[in-house]
């Protein structure tokens, strides 16, 4: 894996040369935050675990982070026991790199800020779209028809990174993703297993999103969008090509938006269970748009189109 990632851009389309140097440079500049920045996303972060539905999970957080803060755990935790309050918590991050991400992914655990740290999670319900099956949403089926909005795929991955940590310390709700967890994201994506989407008008950028794909599982991790039915757009064609690749299910965690596309809750117990059946497949490597699937309604793609 480690050699895996040297096949691949790291998140620029060049016209010409440029050196790994210079995306480098590029990576760290995007991926970095001003001070100020810093400061806001750490006040959404105080804010969203002060708010009152939260205080009930504070003694467990704060304990969590002090007791693993000094034993330092080795290895990866175990999903089935993580926490109710707060949901899913399993433990902190002891290390972190895209093979181990790969491995806690295989195993239903993802990552994500903890009062400054970085925990593993696997909740108590996901969210998920079976993409074979997925509906589309009212709103993007004039799209389809008009074909007035194009996407694509891996175009610029950091940059897509960096807009959607824009678009969450905007939205002030807790979810804006530190620099370190971004460059992992990106690290991902030069091992060919984190992609992005871009949904573009007459060639200005207005949504987009980025996930990973392990197995036969693909997991969201962020998106952006100038209006609802353009990102509904982008991940409609993100759907449809997950469907012709043969990923299994579309996990959006706990983003309530994908009941527009039918989506279900998963209890933790059907989710593990269903991915120790489906890691197998996927498509790793730099993904590019199959022009086919970004027209109309296509029936035995869109089974769920009509509903």
């Amino acid at each position: 894996m480690r050699q895996f990632g040297s096949l691949f851009s790291e998140g620029i389309e060049a016209d010409g040369f440029v050196s790994r140097a210079d995306m480098r440079r590029r990576r760290e500049a995007m991926l970095s935050e001003s001070l100020s920045e810093q400061l806001r996303r750490m006040a959404s972060v105080a804010a969203h675990a002060l708010q009152p539905r939260k205080l009930p999970d504070l003694p467990a957080t704060v304990d969590c982070i002090l007791r693993e803060g000094m034993i330092k755990p080795a290895g990866l935790p175990d999903p089935e026991r993580a926490l109710s309050h707060p949901d899913g918590l399993c433990g902190l991050v002891a290390e972190l790199s895209p093979e181990i991400l790969v491995e806690a992914m295989a195993r239903g655990l993802y990552v994500r800020p903890l009062l400054g740290a970085l925990a593993w999670w696997s909740p108590s319900q996901r969210v998920v779209v079976t993409p074979g099956q997925a509906k589309i949403p009212p709103g993007v089926r004039s799209h389809l028809r008009k074909a007035d909005l194009t996407v694509e795929f891996d175009r610029d991955f950091d940059d897509i990174v960096a807009r959607c940590a824009r678009a969450a310390r905007e939205r002030f709700d807790g979810s804006a993703l530190p620099p370190k967890l971004m460059k992992l994201f990106a690290a991902m994506h030069d091992a060919g297993f984190a992609h992005s989407f871009e949904v573009r008008e007459r060639g200005r950028l207005i949504a987009g999103g980025f996930g990973i794909g392990v197995g036969g599982l693909y997991t969201s991790e962020q998106t952006f969008g100038d209006s609802r039915d353009a990102l509904d757009f982008g991940l409609t064609v993100l759907n449809r090509h997950l469907t012709r690749w043969g990923y299994g299910l579309h996990d959006a965690r706990n983003d309530r938006n994908v009941e527009r596309f039918g989506g279900k809750v998963l209890e933790r117990p059907d989710f593990l269970r269903w991915l120790k059946a489906h890691m197998g497949g996927g498509r790793t490597g730099r993904w590019s748009v199959e022009s086919t699937l970004c027209g109309p309604p296509m029936p035995g793609l869109d089974e769920a189109a009509r509903h």
